[in-house]
């Protein structure tokens, strides 16, 4: 465990430059890995990236590729990581020694690209397995696909398909009904590092919250900052309570079906903002709920 602690030491302060007599105040000062910054390290180690979380809700399939970041270079080694988020919205990595082991899969050592559950209660993985390495050699590891065309073919339309309302007004030739999202809100948040005691990094703490209500008749800011008690709470409240007006705003005619949903936009803000809205929103008042149809999307309800 010294030496992996030493040796990550090292590689952090040859990719920072920093000199020998410095290291010790880079340390103290050192605010955390910035993700920008992942193609640098890949291209100066020869190295992919490969981010992997826990999904505690998913019981099948626990763990999850994220996100990875690859040069182009058929040398380069995957490094794979897992990512953890603990209830303060600190973010842990975690050297992954065996990504199969992890997910319970195998992995095709040929195309690196097939892979089957272990954990088959029919004992089919082997047989699975042997069968595509089979058919992986005869094809060089290329990845050969079979199109099966149906016996009525089907226009490929899923921009029509996947949207109700567009779909509807087209079947009924009143497609130029349709309009855009015209009302939202939008967020920032200010936040600044702070020290708490029992943790070795600071963390992100908000300050302050804004938000501009754009709706039919009006276009109304809010604003909450830490002068006022579970601000972050109470601008929640009011974000879902604007969030009403918005919907009906952006309501079309009663015989036209619609998802109702109301768009609420970051801006000028990181990813971790995100962390700080769903810390305050797992509460008796809300519930997180699991879009599919919307690229698996988070969307909090009242």
């Amino acid at each position: 465990r010294y030496s992996r602690i030493a040796e990550g030491k090292r590689l952090l302060f040859e990719f920072y430059n920093v000199k020998k007599e410095n290291q010790r105040e880079f340390l103290k000062k050192y605010q955390g890995f910035n993700w920008d910054d992942s193609l640098n390290v890949c291209q100066k180690y020869n190295i992919n990236i490969n981010c992997y979380e826990f999904d505690d809700k998913n019981i099948e399939v626990p763990y999850k590729l994220f996100t990875n970041y690859s040069i182009d270079n058929q040398q380069a080694k995957n490094y794979n990581i897992l990512l953890l988020n603990d209830d303060d919205g600190n973010q842990h990595l975690m050297y992954i020694i065996s990504v199969e082991k992890l997910l319970g899969i195998k992995i095709c050592p040929i195309c690196n690209n097939h892979a089957v559950f272990t954990k088959d209660p029919n004992n089919n993985s082997k047989r699975k397995m042997d069968t595509h390495m089979k058919e992986c050699q005869q094809n060089n590891g290329q990845i050969k696909k079979y199109i099966t065309l149906e016996k009525f073919p089907k226009p490929f339309v899923p921009h029509i398909t996947s949207n109700k309302t567009f779909r509807y007004l087209l079947a009924h030739n009143r497609e130029s009904q349709y309009k855009a999202t015209q009302y939202y809100i939008t967020f920032r948040f200010q936040t600044e590092l702070q020290k708490i005691r029992g943790y070795q990094y600071p963390i992100l703490v908000p300050t302050a919250v804004a938000s501009t209500i754009k709706a039919k008749n009006y276009i109304k800011t809010i604003s909450y900052d830490k002068s006022q008690d579970n601000f972050v709470e109470k601008w929640l409240d009011q974000v879902f309570s604007e969030a009403l007006q918005i919907r009906d705003d952006n309501k079309y005619a009663d015989d036209v079906p619609q998802r109702y949903e109301v768009h609420v936009i970051g801006f000028d803000c990181l990813k971790s903002a995100t962390t700080l809205i769903f810390k305050n929103i797992k509460s008796m008042k809300y519930e997180i709920i699991d879009r599919p149809e919307l690229c698996q999307c988070k969307h909090g309800t009242r």
